[in-house]
């Protein structure tokens, strides 16, 4: 049984309240962004109950077969997006949305893997999921119905250059 728990500070961001802890199983933890509503709990969970061997991590993806958009994003949403995923694909180019927002790890494979990771912005993620990569660990997209919705954190002026630089440390570090 999985179930969202409330939010714990500092995970790994600067931006820690968008990061609740999600039970899974008696005592386990399995930190999780989480943006999206719960009931994409629905579409996240089974991954883990399918695989023969525990993903590293299950991923929701607006761009995954059978993805869609109810809510479109802003032309300089979209843009914005694309001058990420680009350097982002160098290093993970299996895995189509690292930014969706939704994602839920194996929590004692996150635990011993996380106090190495370096990146601490909006590019957090990326690392994680490069690190689980380079342990041989599997990473499952699944499409979400998206719906976009203002009040973003993210800053082009403050947070782009950052984030781009930090993609670029991801991607040299292997």
């Amino acid at each position: 049984m999985v179930s969202v728990l409330p939010a714990r500070p500092r995970w790994g961001t600067p931006h820690a309240p968008h990061l609740p802890r999600i039970a899974g199983g008696p005592g386990e933890e399995i930190p999780a962004s989480l943006i999206r509503p719960p009931v994409d709990l629905e579409l996240i969970v089974p991954a883990f109950n399918e695989e023969r061997r525990l993903p590293g991590a299950v991923i929701a993806s607006r761009r995954a077969p059978g993805a869609h958009y109810e809510i479109e994003q802003s032309a300089l949403r979209r843009g914005g997006g694309w001058m990420f995923r680009r350097p982002a694909q160098l290093t993970l180019p299996d895995i189509a949305d690292t930014q969706c927002g939704f994602k839920v790890f194996d929590g004692p494979l996150v635990r011993a893997i996380v106090g190495s990771c370096r990146i601490d912005g909006f590019a957090f993620d990326v690392e994680l999921l490069a690190r689980l990569s380079r342990e041989g660990r599997a990473i499952i997209e699944v499409p979400v119905a998206w719906s976009d919705v203002p009040g973003s954190t993210f800053s082009a002026r403050t947070d782009g250059l950052r984030s781009m630089a930090d993609l670029l440390r991801i991607a040299l570090s292997r």
